[in-house]
């Protein structure tokens, strides 16, 4: 097979060699769900379980980390920060953030990260003192308990009170409802649908294909058309479908924290504010944590900085400059595993047909 298998999200390395594999059986389970099948997706592929084939190709894809459906809702910045701040349950972008401020309100730290929850249900199963450990480690300076994150029957509570809310600074991973890798890689609400769905090709009554990224996720419905994220996502996924090529997501499966614009983000004394961002889960091209706050050297803390002019008062401020990207992989695009085109009334593609492409890739 071309992978040998799926590493864990941004080849952190927590996990046993046993348990490396596991993840990598959970990763492919995701990938052979009703969800995905070869009826369904017949462009959509394990590459654990297939050979590809040349050529091949990478396509990153990237989308505001600012949630859009907040921001349709509430024009005015001042209110959609404010709005995007008060719960991550509206930070539905794959990215979600959390604050410490002093007693007057000010903003002296900012954590942002968009690791997936499944992750870490997958080590309070197998690696619980591990997931303490992390939890323990990336968070310091709060007193964390094992009871604090895993009910009376020892299951691991991805809300727990360390990682629930915007206001204490703590967080460890994603827990908006469609913030999820099966809406990475599914769309019920969840990514492997916007990363398998959207290699179904779709045409209109007239027979011209839907290209457009709003209508072709309305007509295959996954994901959700009010973000930023999922028609974007689609509409890159069914571009490579569309060359015939096959399509996975890279390895390791995962939405990562591509880059933020430093631009308009100014500090009082003229420094760079770039050199107090710190990197603090998985590696380059793969991250899924960071840290912001002012050295302690310094007469101001982040609440003094000015975005756009603005000082700096919520995590939506910084959220409208910050990058969220998964990037897809094609193989074999030698333009001869297109598929017919489906309306939008038509669920999948001919059985046989899917599963002659499947045959050709290996």
């Amino acid at each position: 097979m071309s992978l040998k298998y799926h590493d864990p999200p941004g080849f952190v390395d927590d996990l046993t060699e046993e348990n490396k594999k596991l993840w990598s059986q959970q990763i492919s389970s995701f990938m052979l769900t009703d969800r995905v099948t070869p009826t369904l997706e017949p462009q959509f592929y394990d590459a654990t379980k297939v050979m590809e084939k040349d050529p091949q190709n990478d396509a990153k894809i990237t989308w505001i980390a600012f949630p859009k459906q907040v921001k349709i809702a509430n024009p005015a910045d001042h209110k959609r920060w404010k709005v995007a701040d008060a719960a991550r349950d509206v930070q539905d972008e794959y990215c979600e953030w959390s604050i410490k401020r002093d007693d007057k309100g000010k903003m002296l730290r900012i954590v942002f990260c968009n690791e997936g929850p499944e992750y870490y249900k997958f080590l309070g199963k197998y690696q619980p003192d591990t997931l303490v450990e992390l939890y323990q480690t990336l968070n310091p300076g709060f007193d964390i308990k094992k009871a604090d994150l895993f009910d009376q029957q020892g299951v691991y509570n991805p809300r727990n009170k360390w990682n629930n809310n915007t206001n204490t600074g703590s967080i460890m991973h994603l827990i908006q409802d469609a913030n999820t890798l099966g809406a990475e890689a599914f769309g019920d609400p969840s990514t492997f649908a916007d990363g398998a769905r959207a290699t179904v090709l779709r045409k209109r009554l007239d027979g011209t294909p839907i290209t457009d990224a709003d209508e072709l996720i309305r007509c295959s419905g996954y994901g959700n058309p009010n973000r930023n994220s999922d028609p974007h996502i689609g509409a890159e996924v069914n571009t490579f479908a569309r060359s015939g090529a096959m399509v996975t997501l890279k390895n390791p499966v995962g939405l990562y924290i591509d880059s933020i614009s430093w631009g308009q983000i100014e500090a009082p004394d003229g420094d760079d504010p770039s050199k107090w961002w710190k990197w603090t889960r998985g590696r380059e091209g793969t991250y899924m944590r960071a840290e912001f706050e002012v050295p302690s050297d310094k007469p101001y803390v982040l609440g003094d900085l000015l975005v756009k002019g603005v000082a700096l008062e919520f995590g939506g401020q910084l959220a409208d400059f910050i990058s969220i990207s998964l990037t897809g992989h094609a193989s074999d695009m030698d333009g001869q595993n297109q598929i017919t085109p489906r309306l939008c009334s038509e669920p999948s593609s001919n059985r046989n047909d899917a599963i002659s492409h499947k045959k050709n890739l290996r």
